[in-house]
């Protein structure tokens, strides 16, 4: 696969890149490795893994057989993290494993086992990621010379990379909005994939790329916005919030030089983030008030179809970049169920009605993450002294149908993972995940805790979403 050279030879991994299994090898090791892949003409991009002893003990867990709300198996953090590369963001699935970003490393498990399938080494620290994949590829940027401008696209089934490209044309240096450091006062850059293609968007510009061999595409330069937003899957949408206005655009598969629907908000509404792209639903402010409601756009045109405003009793929760969905909210169909403390609320994307409310622990929040067989799935985080649990409640009705307890034993981890290092919920194949998308801290921190949740094996039904800023 064809890559600009643009800046030479990739920059060797920033901070220490540690090690690659629980025998914790010293980070020399791994710069020798990079030293001899240059020296023999390879790219150090990052280096690809086999089998470690940690897969191995997380197999040997594996065999055990949990217990219904027990632990299966569990990942810490491959690297040691350091001050400004510690965000874990970065989440993704294929029918029988769980890829994860980590700030220097990208790893793929096994569902069942836990057991390492392949890892490799980013040149440079991850600092935006796809939060979909599209036909088992994911999108992930890192910086170099201190700004993100390096994408690159790989297989999650083999960790293999498909391409990696540069942002800026030959001679062109990229300013502070495509610097981290910068982002508290401009949008942050945002990726996205589907429909074969890649959407990166910034503050002051935005691209895409053929997602098969990276071909660019469009390129787009704007005056700084104070809002960026993408969101993939059989939808990909770009919305931005700029000069008073929000917009957002779909990109056609056909064309993407031409656009295939375009919705602008009326003046003094901001565009905060895109909670589905099937059907379209919006997070937008009024700048006027600051007060917040979803916006429902048509499939077909993109004309705006309802509004619901926000209920006081909402509890949309964290919306890192690095995850499908946001924590708390869940569009399925012509549903959304929203969390709230000790509840959850369905409401109609037809009507803007609410459907019902299902009463859970007065005193937790409860989280929907997914929809099968006419039942929705909730996740009730635990506390320092209790764990959490699983309810499952009738779709139609929201009605209670039967509960799983989480077990005892882990309610200091699970406690650990939702309070510091802001945890995602998940279900696939049979397991409940609560994966790390937030800050690690140590290098035995656990990135991901797999729960055995009583023989059900729902679909991960949570929509892609890109969190809130401030638009000033």
């Amino acid at each position: 696969m064809s890559e600009p050279p643009h800046y030479g030879a990739p920059l060797p991994p920033q901070g220490r890149p540690g090690p690659l299994g629980r025998s914790r090898r010293k980070p020399f090791v791994l710069a020798l490795v990079f030293v001899l892949l240059l020296a023999a003409g390879g790219t150090a991009y990052f280096l690809t893994t086999g089998k470690g002893k940690d897969s191995e003990a997380s197999a040997k867990q594996g065999e055990k057989g949990p217990a219904a709300g027990g632990l299966s198996w569990s990942a810490a953090a491959r690297t040691t993290p350091v001050k400004g590369s510690n965000m874990a963001l970065g989440t993704w699935f294929t029918d029988d494993t769980v890829v994860k970003a980590e700030p220097n490393t990208v790893t793929a498990y096994d569902l069942a086992t836990g057991e390492k399938k392949w890892s490799f080494i980013l040149a440079d620290t991850l600092c935006a990621v796809s939060g979909n994949a599209d036909a088992d590829t994911a999108v992930i940027v890192t910086q170099f010379d201190g700004a993100c401008t390096r994408p690159t696209a790989f297989d999650l089934r083999t960790g293999n990379r498909a391409w990696t490209k540069d942002l800026m044309a030959d001679g062109e240096r990229a300013g502070p909005e495509l610097k981290p450091a910068k982002w508290q006062a401009l949008a942050q850059l945002r990726v996205a994939v589907g429909g074969g293609y890649a959407l990166l968007t910034w503050a002051t510009g935005e691209q895409t790329f053929r997602l098969g061999d990276g071909k660019k595409m469009t390129s787009v330069k704007r005056k700084a916005c104070g809002v960026t937003a993408a969101a993939g899957g059989k939808e990909l949408l770009s919305a931005t919030s700029c000069g008073g206005r929000g917009e957002v655009r779909s990109l056609n598969p056909a064309d993407p030089k031409r656009l295939k629907w375009k919705w602008t908000a009326p003046k003094g509404v901001w565009v905060r983030g895109i909670l589905s792209t099937t059907p379209a639903v919006l997070q937008t402010d009024k700048d006027t008030d600051a007060s917040s409601e979803l916006t429902v756009l048509a499939q077909a045109n993109g004309r705006e179809a309802r509004r619901i405003p926000y209920g006081n009793d909402w509890a949309l929760g964290s919306c890192l970049q690095g995850g499908e969905g946001c924590v708390g909210g869940l569009v399925s169909g012509d549903t959304f169920y929203v969390a709230g403390k000790g509840m959850t609320a369905a409401y109609s994307l037809n009507t803007g009605n609410e459907l019902w409310v299902h009463k859970d622990d007065p005193n937790r929040k409860a989280n929907p993450i997914a929809v099968r067989d006419g039942e929705l799935v909730t996740y009730v985080q635990a506390t320092a002294e209790r764990p959490g649990h699983l309810s499952f409640v009738t779709a139609a009705t929201g009605r209670t149908a039967r509960k799983q307890e989480l077990a005892m034993s882990i309610r200091k981890r699970e406690y650990a993972m939702e309070s510091v290092r802001t945890a995602t919920p998940y279900l696939r194949s049979g397991r409940f995940l609560l994966v790390a998308d937030g800050m690690l801290d140590s290098e035995d921190d656990d990135v991901i805790l797999a729960i055995a949740p009583g023989g059900t094996e729902p679909d991960d039904r949570r929509a892609a979403y890109s969190p809130p800023s401030s638009p000033r």
